[in-house]
């Protein structure tokens, strides 16, 4: 576990950890196995995860553990974890994408601001593997958080 790492409550049955305030493949890997085994080690307390780009947030039950028993069992637990030996499988999914004028309605504005060419800007663009650090959906609406190498964000909001 990183050493920078900090625990601390989220609401009335939350408990918030959190690494270094930074987009870092590295920090989203070792999220991803605290996630998994908290998960598996805490199941009867647990009533959701939440991972983002630096923190991972538990959602337990107050009625069955406390804050602070639960913050020892996941320091307990995370003890044991060997973050240098994971192998993440990752997943690569090809999503069709349209730069037509009528739906790349950022298009311009990117150009612009990255100096780049439109054919460039396009092929730039498709011709990247992305990290998605997060997703989320909201009724009626999916949202999904991708860090691009053109070092500006890019947030999908699409409306159901």
């Amino acid at each position: 576990m990183s050493p920078k790492v900090t625990y601390k409550p989220f609401g009335e049955s939350a408990l918030l950890i959190e690494w270094p305030a930074e987009i870092n493949e590295s920090i989203l890997y070792e999220i991803l196995k605290v996630q998994k085994l908290l998960e598996k080690k805490l199941e009867e307390v647990l009533i959701e995860s939440v991972n983002a780009y630096n923190s991972l947030t538990l959602i337990y039950r107050k009625d069955v553990i406390d804050y602070d028993r639960l913050l020892s069992d996941i320091k307990n637990c995370l003890q044991t974890i060997k973050l240098e030996e994971s192998h993440h499988k990752n997943r690569i999914w090809n999503i069709p994408v349209c730069y037509d004028e009528e739906f790349a309605i950022d298009l311009n504005e990117m150009t612009l601001s990255t100096g780049l060419g439109k054919d460039e800007m396009v092929a730039l663009h498709k011709d990247s593997i992305y990290i998605v650090y997060f997703w989320a959906s909201y009724p009626g609406f999916f949202i999904s958080v991708a860090y691009i190498p053109l070092y500006t964000f890019h947030v999908n909001l699409l409306h159901a």
